[in-house]
Order: C-alpha cells, then structure tokens, then sequence
C-alpha cells in the first residue's frame, strides 16, 4: 500500500513524501534552485529557505523552476532538515 504526507510551510512550500512499495517519491513545490544532488543528498533552495533531503539512491524526476517543483524518487529517506529559519523541524522524523 502507499502511505503519502504532506506538509504546507505558510502556503509558501509544500513537502509531499509518498511511500511506495518499490521506492519513496518525494514532490516540493516552492523551488528556486537545485544547489546539490547526489545519490545520497539532494539540497534545495526554497523561495522562503533551504531543504535537505538526505537517503539513498536519490535521482531527480523532475525539476520546473518556472512552476517552482522538484520531484525525485529514492529507494529510501533518511532525514529531511530546512534551513533559513526552520531548522531541525524534521530532524527525527524518518528514523
């Protein structure tokens, strides 16, 4: 079965994480700009911060900066942290 969350930032950002059976997709709205990715860490800058995705075998699906969302697919999610000014609000949650 899929488990999905989601997460709306001061309707700034959203942060969708849906668990499937093969893989973990991963869609936020909000994005100005991809700063890295890498099999085990994808950094992202928001219009109101940073987002770090941290797992493994992390691979991009999509990136619309125009429209603002990134999508990328992982076999598993370790953390999510933000920066800028919501530091640590998802420090733990994936563990």
């Amino acid at each position: 079965s899929i488990k999905a969350y989601t997460m709306i930032m001061e309707n700034r950002h959203t942060l969708t994480i849906e668990y499937g059976e093969a893989c973990v997709n991963v869609r936020v709205t909000g994005v100005t700009g991809v700063t890295m990715l890498l099999e085990r860490e994808a950094q992202l800058t928001l219009v109101d911060g940073r987002l770090n995705v941290r797992g493994a075998g992390l691979t991009a699906n999509k990136l619309d900066v125009e429209d603002g969302v990134f999508e990328l697919k992982a076999e598993r999610i370790a953390a999510v942290n933000y920066g800028g000014g919501k530091k640590g609000i998802l420090k733990n949650f994936f563990k």
